[in-house]
C-alpha cells in the first residue's frame, strides 16, 4: 500500500480576499438573496460557496434548475407511444373476440 507524500510550503493571507481572485467563470456576490445564471460548458467543474473575504460563517439554501429544450417533444412521443400501445392492447384482443368462429 502507498503512503501519502506531505509537502510543507510556507504560506500566508492571500495577497487579495477570494472574491477579487479573478479565478471565477461566474459569480454573484452581494447582501440578501443572490442568483447565478450560467451557462455550463462541458468539462469538470466545482462550485465553491463562500464569502467573499473568505470569513466563516456560510449560510446558504440551493435551489438548482435546468433547462432541456427537447423535453416537451420528448414527453409528446412517449405519451402518443402509450396511447398507440394501449390502444393496440385493447382493440387487437375485441376483434378476435368479435369475429364469428368457423366452427
Amino acid at each position: 500500500m502507498t503512503r501519502p507524500v506531505y509537502a510543507a510550503h510556507r504560506g500566508g493571507p492571500p495577497a487579495v480576499p477570494p472574491g477579487r481572485a479573478g479565478i471565477w467563470v461566474a459569480r454573484a456576490a452581494g447582501p440578501g438573496p443572490q442568483m447565478l445564471a450560467w451557462p455550463v460548458k462541458s468539462g469538470t467543474w466545482t462550485v465553491v460557496v463562500m464569502n467573499a473575504d473568505g470569513s466563516r460563517p456560510v449560510s446558504l439554501r440551493v435551489t438548482v434548475a435546468a433547462t432541456l429544450p427537447a423535453l416537451p417533444w420528448l414527453a409528446f412521443g412517449l405519451l402518443a407511444g402509450g396511447f398507440l400501445v394501449g390502444a393496440t392492447v385493447v382493440v387487437v384482443p375485441l376483434r378476435r373476440v368479435s369475429r364469428p368462429s368457423d366452427r
